[in-house]
Parts: C-alpha cells; sequence; structure tokens
C-alpha cells in the first residue's frame, strides 16, 4: 500500500501564507530527495508500505508532515517500540519534515 501525495498535494497543504516561491524550492528538495529515499527502502521490502503524510500545524513555530517505509513481510514482534510509542518492528525507514514558521527554513529529521 503505498499513499504518497504528488508534490503539489503536499505542498498546497501547507497555510496559503507560507506557499512561496521561497519555501515551494526548499519543500520541493526535501520531498524529492526523501520521495526517493522511501522508493529505495521499499525496493528492499518484500511487502511495503509507504506513507507520506501532508503537512500539519503543530500550533507552535512548526508545521510537519511525517514519513514511513514499513515492510509488512517482516515478522510483527509486539515488544519493540521506539520513543514515539510506535511498534517499528517492521520499520525500514522513517523521517519528519519541518517548516518553521519564523524562519521559514525546511528540514528533515529521521
Amino acid at each position: 500500500m503505498d499513499n504518497i501525495p504528488t508534490f503539489e498535494e503536499f505542498f498546497g497543504s501547507l497555510p496559503e501564507k507560507y506557499r512561496t516561491n521561497e519555501v515551494m524550492e526548499k519543500v520541493k528538495y526535501w520531498y524529492d530527495r526523501e520521495v526517493a529515499n522511501m522508493k529505495e527502502y521499499a525496493a528492499r521490502a518484500t511487502q511495503p508500505e509507504m506513507n507520506l503524510s501532508l503537512f500539519r500545524d503543530t500550533g507552535s513555530y512548526q508545521i510537519i508532515a511525517e514519513g514511513y517505509v514499513f515492510d509488512r513481510g517482516k515478522p510483527y514482534d509486539p515488544g519493540k517500540w521506539n520513543w514515539h510509542l510506535v511498534n517499528d518492528s517492521q520499520s525500514l525507514y522513517g523521517f519528519g519534515m519541518v517548516l518553521d514558521k519564523e524562519r521559514l527554513e525546511v528540514s528533515t529529521h529521521h
């Protein structure tokens, strides 16, 4: 199962005031890079599942989107949880993309 929005959908999920050419170039760079990474990890999986959320406002100084690749063909281990309280026994790759609303910088975090 894949849920990867087009760049237009992804960028369009930002609040209108952040949809500038300056921000678009930064988001496009990271979008292309992370989607390529997701596809690379998915190619190694027996039953890949890719997901990239749209942006959501955290209510503070950040707007974030999150992406992951799971291999649903790997055994599920009910005892393997990460510090986000997500079971990552089938996880291959994950990241968050952050837009700093004040500085208009875009970064990713793994």
